[in-house]
């Protein structure tokens, strides 16, 4: 992936690594690792709008393990096509990752997924 834009102490006692614009002018991404055993703990990733829905539901259920819902696809539809500015969910066995797909003050569509007990 090459060198991060930046690393810093994140939120929940977490390391962040974020890449600006790691694909320019269409995809930024971000983790959250734990510092102490290097386990991931939160992907974040940031779409312009002209990226598309296709490849950003793509993106979403390759993050989600190939397992994206239909309530999943559906809540990043309303935001993407503006009919709601955030969407919540839950979802992997045991409902063991929570996200959120909303659209930004950037006007960029973010999606976070994190372990359940991470916040």
């Amino acid at each position: 992936m090459g060198k991060p834009t930046r690393t810093s102490g994140g939120l929940w006692n977490t390391r962040a690594v974020l890449y600006e614009e790691y694909i320019p002018n269409q995809i930024s991404l971000g983790y959250l690792f734990d510092p102490s055993s290097g386990r991931l703990r939160q992907t974040e990733v940031s779409f312009y709008q002209s990226v598309g829905l296709e490849r950003m539901s793509e993106t979403v259920n390759k993050l989600l393990n190939n397992n994206a819902s239909d309530e999943v696809k559906q809540g990043l539809a309303s935001v993407y096509q503006r009919q709601t500015s955030r969407y919540q969910f839950v979802s992997g066995r045991g409902n063991s990752l929570k996200g959120v797909i909303e659209r930004n003050k950037y006007d960029r569509i973010y999606v976070g997924i994190w372990e359940a007990d991470l916040h």
